[in-house]
């Protein structure tokens, strides 16, 4: 009896600890949160403009400048939904989302590419080129 008690305890054991470890990370957090940082310049002959994003929460935009969030989403796409980096810029007149996709690097230097994104759907690709 004595050994099964024992058994018992060390099962228990095993399960909170186990439990406690599973428990420790935080999967809310998009792994590549923050590669965004930094300034880039929309890639287009046209109408090429420069937008920075600081890690104290801030960005400008041409003249305009607020802060931004950055969340994970559920998005709708032509696929179904998924989970995906969102970064909500808003200044006192304006507020936009966009969908972080990825930062590469480009036979034109480290490309960002962004979405934009409205009412949990995906619209235009954005591509903007690191300065």
């Amino acid at each position: 009896m004595k050994k099964v008690i024992s058994v018992l305890w060390m099962l228990m054991l095993a399960l909170a600890v186990s439990v406690n470890f599973t428990s420790c990370g935080n999967d809310d957090e998009p792994e590549n949160k923050y590669e965004f940082l930094g300034s880039w310049e929309f890639d287009s002959e046209d109408d090429p403009y420069m937008v920075t994003f600081k890690e104290d929460g801030t960005y400008t935009y041409q003249e305009k400048a607020g802060t931004y969030t950055v969340a994970s989403e559920k998005v709708t796409s032509d696929t179904g939904e998924e989970e995906k980096t969102v970064i909500t810029c808003k200044n006192e007149n304006y507020s936009e989302k966009f969908i972080f996709e990825k930062v590469s690097e480009t036979d034109k230097g480290t490309e960002l590419i962004l979405y934009s994104f409205d009412e949990n759907r995906i619209g235009e690709k954005l591509s903007f080129i690191k300065k």
